[in-house]
């Protein structure tokens, strides 16, 4: 007896399921930042939770506060799935591991700063860019963006690396994203690589909004002092960005 293979395939299951997981028990996936119930801040909150009585109840209380119940399963989403590689996309990108996201996101940005990374005239200021989007990304930035990657410099054409490039200023500026990340597991997010996480954040949001959230939830809230890239997406962008991900082995 022959059995047919679903088109929904095991690995969009397993996803499913842990994202379904995320839902139920938020505690488990958010980020600290954004843990807090009454008057209970994060550190209390998860101090409670780690006493088994307490902890299903408080990431019930957690869900229903972030709403989280409500934006998980949209209509049709099974059905989506089998045919739409946007959404698988999506759905990779909210449970990829921390290193590679952030890997992903350092890339968006370099991209995106393009122009200003060709711009700048002293070897030190380009050099300090390598160091914050790492070699591969900055390689990237300046080899493929003009001819594979045109649309999404224009998401953060009104960025400006000075504020971020000159000596003291930049040195407080990083050592505040140490301080904010020093509890957290992963690399340190530079304050310029949330060009990059926002991009990844609004093409979540442009095919299903509850995994947009979801994905926003998994990162810490971005600091207030800087200025992120514009809050929309085109087509063209999207376009552009499945691309540099499948270009960066990152296949759905």
């Amino acid at each position: 007896m022959e059995f047919q293979t679903s088109p929904l395939d095991f690995q969009i299951f397993a996803q499913l399921a842990r994202t379904a997981t995320c839902v139920m028990n938020p505690l488990r996936f958010i980020h600290d930042d954004h843990v807090e119930l009454a008057s209970l801040d994060s550190k209390a909150v998860r101090q409670l939770a780690s006493c088994s009585t307490f902890e299903r109840p408080l990431n019930r209380a957690l869900s229903k506060k972030l709403l989280l119940r409500n934006s998980f399963l949209s209509p049709g989403l099974s059905e989506r799935l089998k045919t739409d590689e946007d959404l698988k996309t999506a759905l990779h990108l909210l449970h990829c591991e921390g290193p590679v996201f952030h890997r992903l996101a350092k890339t968006c940005t370099a991209v995106q700063l393009y122009p200003q990374i060709k711009s700048c005239v002293l070897k030190s200021c380009r050099k300090q860019m390598e160091t914050i989007l790492g070699p591969d990304a900055f390689l990237t930035s300046l080899r493929e963006t003009r001819s594979f990657y045109p649309s999404l410099p224009k998401r953060s054409e009104e960025v400006r690396l000075k504020p971020y490039l000159d000596g003291k200023d930049a040195q407080i500026k990083m050592q505040k994203q140490r301080d904010d990340a020093a509890d957290e597991p992963g690399p340190d997010i530079h304050p310029l690589v949330w060009e990059g996480l926002t991009t990844l954040i609004l093409f979540a949001e442009r095919v299903d909004k509850g995994w947009g959230k979801l994905l926003a939830l998994r990162l810490p809230k971005p600091p207030n002092n800087i200025n992120l890239t514009q809050q929309s997406l085109s087509d063209a962008q999207a376009t552009e960005l499945k691309s540099l991900l499948k270009h960066r082995g990152f296949a759905c």
